[in-house]
């Protein structure tokens, strides 16, 4: 059973994979994936500083993610080009993982929706909340500016094509408990069928 777990920024995508983790299941976590390859992968890293500029890697050599990202989420054209560069090896470390998980794994990707790693789910999750809790997380998680938060927001799909994309949805908008009592319920119905 692979399980795509999907949503925008702020959502609780990471949350939801871990509940799913403490009953057993194999987490890919794309974002994960994708910093581990920005940090190791030279190639890429030159492909950056020419593709954007040397101000993107830090003194270290390191993609500075955080200015990256305020970049491509304020612009879609200079988005599409930083995925270009990254998502082939990203999504070719996503499938290697989920081929060596076991029986039961949880793909969290915030871009699965209409790529070909959502061929490989036999179920996917949307993971929604409210715009306003989702700001708010992201500015405490990410230590940015609320405008910096809206950008990103405003660059991902909408809750409606998050919707349509997936099989179900998990609402986030209260507790940590409620959230896990949810995913536990979604997980305990799932297993009566597998």
């Amino acid at each position: 059973m692979i399980i795509g777990i999907t949503g925008g920024s702020g959502s609780g995508k990471s949350n939801v994979s871990d509940i799913f983790a403490e009953n057993g299941y194999t987490v890919v976590d794309a974002d994960k994936i994708a910093k581990d390859i920005m940090k190791s992968d030279e190639a890429l890293k030159k492909n950056i500083e020419k593709l954007f500029g040397k101000q993107y890697l830090n003194a270290e050599g390191e993609v500075d993610r955080k200015a990256l990202g305020r970049l491509v989420f304020a612009d879609g054209e200079k988005r599409k080009l930083l995925n270009s560069v990254t998502h082939p090896a990203i999504l070719q470390e996503i499938e290697k993982q989920v081929k060596c998980g076991g029986e039961k794994v949880v793909m969290d990707v915030p871009l699965l929706i209409g790529t070909d790693i959502a061929k490989l789910c036999d179920i996917i999750i949307a993971v929604l909340a409210k715009k306003e809790i989702r700001i708010k997380r992201i500015t405490e998680r990410d230590g940015i500016d609320e405008e910096t938060a809206i950008n990103r927001i405003e660059s991902q799909l909408s809750d409606e094509e998050f919707i349509a994309g997936s099989d179900c949805r998990i609402y986030n908008n209260g507790s940590k408990e409620d959230l896990r009592l949810a995913v536990k319920g979604f997980i305990d119905g799932l297993e009566r069928y597998i």
